[in-house]
């Protein structure tokens, strides 16, 4: 159990995906109702998302659509999505800048980006709002 959930903090899933995905691919609610032979074989599995690439984006994409495809919902909450739209005003984004950065993800709403990029958004999206008030 231990090892599932360092590797999930090294790949930088939140809880919430790191129960969707066992329970996509072991049918499973909990680590702890995993024999020792579905562990191994579910840490193998993690091991080979982790050798995918160094930074975690694309293994966690790989992840959010495998468990999309399965009828799981991981992406933006609904709080993540109001806080980017009060930081958008705030940074004075429009609805055409917002489109062009989920088209660089191949999103089409905003409620299609997964957590960690809607969290990414907003950390820029205060960035913007910090040097547009340190120009003031």
């Amino acid at each position: 159990m231990k090892k599932i959930y360092a590797m999930s903090r090294q790949m930088k899933w939140s809880d919430d995906m790191l129960h969707s995905y066992l329970l996509c691919r072991t049918g499973k609610e909990h680590i702890s109702n995993l024999t020792r032979t579905e562990a191994r074989k579910f840490i193998d599995d993690l091991v080979g998302i982790m050798s995918e690439d160094d930074n975690g984006y694309r293994s966690n994409k790989k992840v959010n659509d495998m468990l999309r495809a399965e009828g799981m919902i991981v992406g933006c909450s609904p709080a993540q999505c109001d806080k980017i739209r009060y930081l958008m005003d705030d940074a004075g984004w429009t609805e055409g800048r917002l489109q062009g950065y989920l088209d660089q993800y191949g999103a089409e709403k905003l409620e299609d980006l997964t957590k960690t990029l809607a969290s990414n958004l907003m950390e820029y999206l205060k960035s913007e709002i910090r040097r547009s008030a340190a120009c003031v």
